[in-house]
């Protein structure tokens, strides 16, 4: 299964390999400065600047691999039911709180491009996927079981 990643976040992660490449093309600039002041294994501009390239490279060859990922508008996402790109709303039944989840993608998690968001592989979003308000849950909590009650879907926006 292909990794799925928002529209949204698709063109969010656009914007951050641009930025990417303007920084790394500013550090190169840095680099060639600090190579200027001489004996390159004393030189702490130098070697500072090769460290932050290696980390922007790592950083862009990163987010460039979720180019490869399935592309979902929420828009079109069923309201219905719980799935990737939704929004939802649960209750627990033991304390009365409410809480709000963003049903995502790792991509979504690692560009924190949304508040509260679950990745869908993970053992709660396994739970909730595929279930419709209303329905509730039981989910394992370290000694007890909770009961989660759907109150709201909606896609992610």
């Amino acid at each position: 299964m292909s990794t799925a990643i928002l529209k949204n976040t698709y063109d969010l992660l656009l914007e951050k390999i641009e930025s990417i490449k303007v920084e790394i093309r500013e550090n190169s600039l840095k680099i060639e400065k600090a190579a200027d002041f001489g004996d390159l294994k004393e030189n702490a501009e130098y070697k500072t600047a090769k460290e932050h390239q290696e980390f922007l490279f790592n950083k862009l060859q990163r987010f460039e691999q979720y180019m490869n990922c399935r592309v979902v508008d929420s828009k079109n996402v069923d309201p219905e039911k719980i799935a990737f790109g939704t929004t939802v709303k649960i209750e627990d039944s033991k304390s009365g709180e409410v809480i709000q989840y963003n049903i995502a993608g790792p991509v979504e998690y690692e560009l924190e491009s949304m508040p509260d968001v679950v990745t869908y592989t993970s053992p709660l979003a396994q739970l909730l996927i595929g279930k419709k308000k209303g329905e509730e849950v039981e989910i394992q909590m370290r000694n007890s079981v909770d009961t989660l009650k759907i109150l709201e879907i909606g896609p992610i926006v």
